[in-house]
């Protein structure tokens, strides 16, 4: 049995059409507990120096006229595991790694502004 350490850090989040008042990415490992990343207050350096990048760069018009939103995160989170190596090989060929954005300010029924899955086999 192994240790593994898993690490995900969000600088931003772009291309968003839907309002956002409370952005949160959520992220789905195995079958281990999902990770919350909310994004750092404006007071830490790292966030600061992310939102004045996001500030910087031009906004992009969709199809239909609205504007696309950068929302900065500079934040992440880690946790550590235990496996068998051949397990952690096998079920991470067959099991996508799950993301969602999701806004906490909505009900939970409407929260859901963008998903994405990304495979590593």
């Amino acid at each position: 049995m192994s240790t593994f350490s898993f690490e995900l850090v969000v600088l931003s989040v772009e291309g968003i059409l839907a309002d956002c008042r409370s952005p949160a990415v959520v992220v789905k490992l195995l079958n281990y507990p999902h990770l919350d990343i909310r994004p750092l207050s404006r007071d830490n350096d790292l966030a600061s120096s992310q939102a004045e990048k996001v500030t910087d760069e031009p906004k992009r018009a969709s199809k239909n006229g609205s504007q696309f939103r950068t929302i900065p995160f500079a934040s992440g989170k880690s946790c550590l595991f235990r496996m068998e190596a051949a397990e952690l090989e096998e079920k991470l060929l067959h099991t996508p790694l799950r993301c969602l954005l999701l806004d906490e300010s909505k009900n939970p029924w409407t929260r859901t502004i963008q998903q994405c899955a990304a495979s590593f086999g």
